[in-house]
C-alpha cells in the first residue's frame, strides 16, 4: 500500500518535474518502472522511522503521513531531476516532518494527537464566572 499516488503528487510539482524525473532516456514518456522505485523509497523512509512504533504500513494513512509522502516524494522528484539538494524548494519541509515521524516513532509524540506547534490553544486553568467573595464576574 502506498502512501501517495502519483497523481497527489502531481497536484503539487510542475508536470516538468515528474516528466523529468521520471523520464530517464528522455523519449517523452515515463520509464517502467521509475514511479514504483519513487513511491518504494517514500514508504521505506517513513516506515523506517514509525515502524518501531506503529508498525509498516499504517492504515488508514493519518494526514501526517500523507504530508510527509508528498513532500518527501516531491524532494526525491527534485533531486532524482539533477537539480540538487541546494535549490530544492521541498527538502525543508521533507526534512521538517522526517524529524516529526523521528520523534513519533521514538515514542515521543502520537501519530494521531493533535501537534500543539499547529495553532492549537490549550486551557490551563479553570476559567472563573465568580469571583473570590462569591460574587458573578461580569
Amino acid at each position: 500500500m502506498a502512501y501517495i499516488t502519483q497523481d497527489e503528487l502531481a497536484a503539487l510539482v510542475p508536470d516538468e518535474w515528474i516528466q523529468g524525473s521520471l523520464d530517464d532516456d528522455e523519449d517523452g514518456s515515463q520509464d517502467s518502472g521509475l514511479w514504483e522505485k519513487i513511491i518504494a523509497a517514500v514508504d521505506e523512509d517513513i516506515d523506517g522511522r514509525i515502524s518501531p512504533r506503529y508498525g509498516p504500513n499504517v492504515s488508514p494513512v493519518p494526514a501526517l503521513i500523507k504530508a510527509a509522502a508528498r513532500a518527501i516524494g516531491a524532494s526525491l522528484l527534485w533531486k532524482r531531476w539533477g537539480r540538487g539538494d541546494e535549490h530544492n524548494p521541498w527538502s525543508g519541509e521533507a526534512e521538517r516532518l522526517q524529524r516529526k515521524l523521528d520523534l513519533i516513532g521514538e515514542g515521543k509524540l502520537s501519530l494521531t494527537a493533535e501537534d500543539p506547534d499547529e495553532g492549537q490553544d490549550v486551557i490551563g486553568e479553570p476559567i472563573r464566572t465568580f469571583s473570590p467573595t462569591g460574587k458573578l464576574m461580569v
